[in-house]
């Protein structure tokens, strides 16, 4: 029930929200983990790890507090005002096409990773 609830009003956060700032408080559940697994589960948590989760915490804090301050509706005339958009364009398109050849690369490359799992 608990876990059903916190996604539950997670969702709504994230529907009412500018997903500019919202998109990198998913990550919480790293620094929730480190903070529950020593008492719950018996792991060690290492300095390593302190320093990743301080550096999450540290990228959370930059990107909600430099993030957008006014919030506008998202409309299909905004939507078409950024398709026009010559940095929205040149962003995408950049995006896709690292996108691409890393697909490419993953596709024609021999190596693998190692399974754990299997």
């Amino acid at each position: 029930v608990t876990f059903l609830a916190g996604h539950g009003f997670c969702f709504i956060g994230l529907a009412l929200g500018a997903q500019s700032v919202l998109a990198c408080l998913n990550c919480w559940c790293v620094v929730v983990s480190l903070l529950c697994a020593p008492s719950m589960l018996g792991e060690a948590v290492s300095a390593c790890k302190v320093l990743a989760v301080l550096l999450v915490v540290v990228g959370c804090a930059w990107v909600t507090l430099s993030g957008p301050q006014r919030y506008h509706v998202f409309t299909v005339d905004r939507l078409r005002m950024y398709l026009v958009n010559q940095a929205f364009l040149a962003v995408s398109g950049l995006t896709v096409l690292t996108a691409c050849v890393l697909a490419g690369h993953a596709g024609f490359t021999d190596r693998r990773p190692p399974c754990p799992v299997i």
